[in-house]
């Protein structure tokens, strides 16, 4: 499991930088595996709160509770809210114990879904910012704690399948609750997961401590590349707006095309379980050709992926490239994460990280609806390609600047 001592012959700028120290602290060890469970839990039920969004937007609107714009305002506050929560865990470093985040975010998770099951306007305005809060603090410290350890990209990895599988579980139950309890069943499945992850404190857990939030390094290696980390920042926002641009609008595409009805819901409802095949395929390959290496290779099988799509009027082709949307963000993802924990010793932008993409898969999903209204569907698919080449270019630049700074070259 630890990527740490694993040769890196085809390792980027510094990739080969994570080979030569010894461990220090406690942080510095590989997971056990009871550790990186209850990280894989903690990561769960925090993307289960943004999962979980249309499922209860879907059955209030139906129900015909609020008016649309009204429970779109919701999802917006829930939205904000847990980008509160990210950036709240990454400005305050305090020295935390796992297991009292545990209890305490998840039993205020079941709180505010349990005050949110009441169905009126103030209860659900409540109980999804608070419950938005709990999810991004739980995202943010449970990245941060992955991100920090030498086996970094395999834990990530196993978070996001985690959460993945979590959520296919959820979509595939949802449909039977919201049909008997409405909205009101959601948000009790919440309080359930909520519980969950309160009692999940019981396993062991590791420490987290921002000062010692630091990956293994060579004796002199710079502590902190923040331009470089800043830099891969924004090359992976550029990712998600691509990929949300083309993403959000896959019905529209589809229709252009001609596949709808029950052939789409088929490609929607296999997309997220097989989109577990990216992290599954990373936490595999781990780090044999660096971080950089494959982040590469991935975003290129993206780049063409986003490109045929709008044009791929085979039903099996469209399913194919339909799943790969998710596939290959979700098999770079984990190696971005990583490389956010060794650029940067304090941990902010690893712990930033879900902010990041989801502010990212914000402005490509306005960014899509423009292009369809103006240039049409069939163009998307290739403004999104360019985004992608542009976005590596970013990502290489990090790599330079990482490369020049070990080696005493001012960023």
């Amino acid at each position: 499991m630890d990527d740490a001592v694993e040769p890196d012959r085809f390792a980027f700028a510094g990739d080969v930088a994570d080979g030569g120290a010894v461990p220090a602290r406690s942080s510095e060890r590989a997971l056990k595996p009871a550790e990186v469970a209850l990280l894989c839990i903690g990561s769960s039920a925090g993307m289960c709160g943004a999962l979980t969004v249309p499922l209860w937007v879907g059955a209030i609107i139906g129900a015909g509770l609020l008016p649309a714009s009204v429970v779109g305002g919701l999802a917006s506050a829930q939205a904000f809210a847990m980008g509160v929560g990210i950036f709240g865990v990454v400005a305050f470093t305090p020295r935390l114990r796992l297991r009292w985040v545990f209890i305490a975010l998840g039993l205020l998770s079941s709180g505010a879904n349990l005050i949110a099951m009441l169905g009126t306007f103030p209860s659900l305005l409540f109980g999804r910012v608070i419950s938005g809060l709990a999810a991004g603090a739980l995202l943010a410290i449970m990245t941060r704690v992955g991100a920090s350890r030498p086996n970094a990209q395999r834990v990530l990895a196993l978070m996001e399948i985690a959460a993945v599988a979590l959520g296919s579980i959820v979509y595939f139950i949802a449909p039977n609750i919201t049909q008997v309890f409405g909205a009101p069943g959601i948000f009790a499945l919440l309080v359930v997961v909520g519980l969950l992850t309160a009692v999940s404190s019981v396993l062991p857990a590791p420490a987290f401590d921002d000062a010692s939030a630091v990956r293994q390094r060579r004796p002199g290696r710079a502590t902190t590349h923040w331009v470089a980390a800043a830099t891969l920042a924004v090359g992976w926002a550029m990712v998600l707006v691509a990929q949300s641009s083309v993403s959000t609008y896959i019905v529209t595409i589809g229709d252009k095309l001609g596949i709808h009805g029950q052939v789409m819901g088929a490609v929607l409802s296999i997309a997220l379980p097989a989109a577990a095949l990216g992290p599954v395929l990373g936490h595999w390959l781990g780090v044999r050709l660096g971080h950089y290496l494959p982040i590469m290779l991935g975003q290129a099988a993206l780049a063409i992926n986003l490109a045929w799509l709008p044009h791929a009027s085979a039903h099996p082709v469209f399913q194919a490239l339909a799943v790969g949307l998710n596939l290959w963000v979700g098999f770079g993802g984990p190696y971005v994460g990583a490389l956010f924990g060794r650029l940067d010793k304090s941990g902010r932008f690893a712990g930033a990280s879900p902010a990041i993409g989801m502010a990212g898969a914000t402005i490509g999903s306005g960014l899509g609806g423009y292009i369809i209204e103006t240039r049409g569907a069939q163009s998307l698919g290739g403004i999104a390609a360019l985004e992608i080449v542009a976005s590596m270019g970013l990502i290489l630049l990090a790599a330079r600047i990482e490369r020049n700074a070990d080696r005493g070259t001012p960023e």
